[in-house]
Order: structure tokens, then sequence, then C-alpha cells
């Protein structure tokens, strides 16, 4: 009994030694696949961090080129006369000088871009209308920089110059140096003054629709009033109206009668139906005059409207001259034009307009002084 148990133990402890040396040997064999397993992770690491060096490297090689291709488009238009007249409409040493007169500047900064190539920015929007998003490629930006840099532009030349460039002309030197063309029979002439109307968006609000529609120009519009001498320097440019709104209601409220000054002489097309207020201020104005109930004109009437006419038609190449020079001023206008960005209570658009008659002030005349 006593050999059959020992036997038995003898059997058993075999056997559990055979399961020890297996169990030894799959340890060994695991220990190799992890080893082989830890070698292979070592070499993923090792690609992964050199297939992500070599991306940071691509990235930057392309942004890089893309700067450069950027920088080369404002470096060749800063270097070259041609294409900073072309996109600016001033000479290179106008240009400079422009910049050198809105010193110092302490509104929006981008270290993008230094101020001389943000008001470079801000001319080619006036002048060509580009969208931000075609900025944005050219100066190396995004819309979003390329907006916000024009919107703070165009308040930084309202603010500086505004006042001291498009502004009530001096009487004496103005009746000096009058054009030919006024002299013999409007020798006192002040200024010539027109409403003109420029598209807008359709706005969403049927109220808004309303408002905006223009009868004369059958779309919705925004209307305004410029008046300039017979030099064609624009010398006042009203805030923006409705399109509905009449050329009478537009001169009471847009604070054009307050420069004016006894003695003067202003020319107008008929629809100006505002003699008293200008009487009352001791100023005379000069329309073509109305048919009423006449079946024709007398000669000497006649004779004395066609000069009227021919003379007040020049404030039409006035303003046609400014929205040539300046596409943007030739609508349709984005509806967020129409918002106010501040507390100044003028929209973008007005100071986008008063921008223009600045810069067109700066800009040669249309009109001979011969």
């Amino acid at each position: 009994m006593l050999k059959q148990e020992v036997a038995s133990l003898s059997a058993r402890v075999a056997f559990l030694e055979s399961q020890k040396r297996d169990l030894e040997l799959a340890n060994q064999d695991l220990s190799e696949r992890l080893a082989d397993l830890e070698r292979t992770s070592g070499r993923t690491d090792m690609c992964h961090r050199e297939l992500q060096k070599d991306f940071v490297e691509l990235r930057d090689k392309l942004f890089k080129a893309y700067d450069e291709k950027n920088n080369s488009f404002v470096k060749s238009v800063l270097a070259s006369g041609f294409k900073m007249m072309f996109y600016t409409r001033f000479s290179k040493l106008s240009f400079e000088a422009l910049y050198q007169v809105l010193l110092p500047i302490d509104r929006y900064n981008s270290e993008k871009l230094c101020m001389r190539k943000q008001l470079l920015l801000t001319l080619i929007k006036l002048v060509h209308d580009f969208p931000h998003q075609d900025l944005a490629f050219r100066f190396g930006i995004s819309p979003a920089t390329s907006s916000l840099i024009f919107r703070s532009w165009v308040s930084i030349f309202n603010d500086r110059l505004y006042k001291r460039i498009v502004r009530s002309p001096n009487r004496d030197c103005n009746k000096a140096t009058l054009p030919t063309l006024y002299r013999e029979h409007f020798s006192d002439l002040t200024e010539i003054i027109d409403c003109y109307e420029t598209q807008v968006q359709k706005p969403h609000s049927l109220k808004d629709q309303v408002a905006l529609y223009s009868s004369y120009k059958g779309r919705d519009t925004v209307k305004g009033l410029a008046a300039a001498t017979g030099h064609g320097v624009l010398t006042f440019m009203s805030p923006l109206f409705c399109g509905r709104k009449s050329d009478k209601h537009i001169v009471l409220q847009s604070g054009y009668l307050d420069h004016i000054q006894r003695g003067d002489l202003v020319l107008a097309d008929r629809g100006f139906l505002i003699e008293e207020e200008m009487a009352i201020r001791g100023a005379k104005l000069v329309t073509p005059a109305f048919m009423k109930n006449q079946k024709q004109f007398h000669a000497k009437t006649t004779d004395a409207t066609r000069r009227t006419a021919n003379s007040r038609i020049h404030i039409e190449r006035f303003i046609g001259s400014l929205r040539n020079r300046f596409k943007v001023m030739k609508g349709p206008i984005p509806i967020k034009y129409l918002y106010c960005y501040d507390d100044s209570g003028l929209t973008l658009y007005d100071k986008i307009v008063r921008v223009c008659s600045i810069l067109n002030n700066l800009s040669p005349s249309i009109v001979s002084s011969d």
C-alpha cells in the first residue's frame, strides 16, 4: 500500500516538473516575443517622429513659399512706380507723403503687416474693391484681418483728414482761380451741388426695402449730397440717406446749409427747391428754369437755362470721376457697409465715401483752370 502511494506521488511530481518546464518554455517564448514587440514599437516611434519632423519641415517650407509669394507682390508694388500708380492711383512719392501725414498711428496693429503695408491694402481696396479673400491671398493674412485693417484705416483717414481736406473753399481764392468756362456768366460761383445714388444689396426686411427703394433708379439705393467748386474740388459730402428721400430733404437734414455764407452763388438742378432757405442766408441758388404753365421759354430764358444746365452738369462729371477712380463707390453696396462700427454715428460706407473724397481732392482735377 505504501509503495503504491510513493509511486503515485512520484508520478505526480514528475507531471508537475513537466508542467513547470512547459511553463518556463512558454514564459521564455513570451519574453522573446515581448522583446520583439518592444523593438518594433521603438522602430515605429522613431518612424513616427521622423514623419512628424518631415511634416513640420514641409509645412514650414510651404508657408515660407506662400509668404515669399505674397511678399513678392507687396514688395513689387512698393518698389514699382507703375504698379503703385495702377493699384493706388498715387505715385510712390505721394504714397509716402500720405503715409507720413497719417503718422503716428495707434489704432490696429498687425504683427503680419507693418503700417505701410496696411495703408497699401486700404488703398487697393478703395481703388479696385477686391474681395477681402483676394486681399488675404495677396498679403498673406486672413480675410477677417483684412476686413479689420480696412475698417480701421478708413476711420483713421476720416478722423485725421476729412475736415482738413474736404471743406468750404476760401471765397476770394476760389473766385480768383475760377475756370474760364464759368467766368463770363457765373463769376461769383461758389459751389455746384447734386445728389447721387448708389445701389445696395436687397435687404431682407420689407420695411427696409420700402425705405431704400428709389423710384428714380428703380432699385434699392442710398442717396447722398455732393458739393464741389468749379475746379472739381469736393467741399461737402453728406451722410447717406435712404433712396426714397427727396433732394430738398437731404439738403435740409445733411447740414449743408450750415456752411453757406452771405454772397454765395450755388448751381443746382431743378429738383433742389431750396431758394427760400438759401435767400435767408443771403446766398443765391441758380437752377434751370421750370416750364410751369408756359408753352415755351422766351429766348433769354432759354439761353440762361442752357447756360445753367451746361455749367451745372460738371458736378455729374466730378461724381462720375470719383466713381471711376474708386470702384468701391460703384456698388452694389453690401448691407454690412451700412452698419456703424463705432460711436461716431457714421456708417462704414459714410466713411468710405469721405475717404474717397479726400483722396480725390489730393488727385489732379479733371477741370482745366485755363
